[in-house]
């Protein structure tokens, strides 16, 4: 299998924002924006393609993400350390992936927020 797709950037110029009922929903836009982002060298700095705006969003959005994740996370640990793990037994392989799965995601978006926090500050600076 690959580890990367050809991505082009959407038509209309735009990116929708989060219509869901969770931070969950927005994770696709967080990565859009993240991973299309080009790096700078001479610069070094990573360039967006979208603008200060753009970028505000996309922190704001990662930063309740993040927290959404390690909420989830501490209340599956919360629960598994009340729940009689004999009825659960058969489920803990799937439960410890599925907190593992979270902590990754919450260490991908903060790392994204942080990238992103840094441009702005350096826009803030110029």
């Amino acid at each position: 299998m690959s580890k990367s797709i050809k991505f082009n950037h959407a038509d209309n110029g735009e990116l929708a924002l989060n219509t869901g009922s969770t931070s969950l929903a927005d994770l696709l836009t967080i990565g859009a924006v993240s991973l299309t982002a080009k790096r700078n060298q001479e610069a070094c700095k990573q360039e967006y393609a979208t603008d200060k705006k753009g970028l505000q969003i996309i922190s704001e959005k990662a930063e309740h993400a993040a927290s959404f994740f390690n909420n989830s996370t501490h209340a599956l640990g919360v629960l598994l350390a009340h729940v009689d793990h004999n009825e659960i037994q058969d489920h803990i392989p799937q439960i410890a992936w599925l907190i593992a799965g979270l902590s990754e995601l919450s260490e991908m978006v903060g790392d994204a927020k942080s990238d992103i926090d840094y441009e702005l500050s350096i826009k803030d600076q110029a």
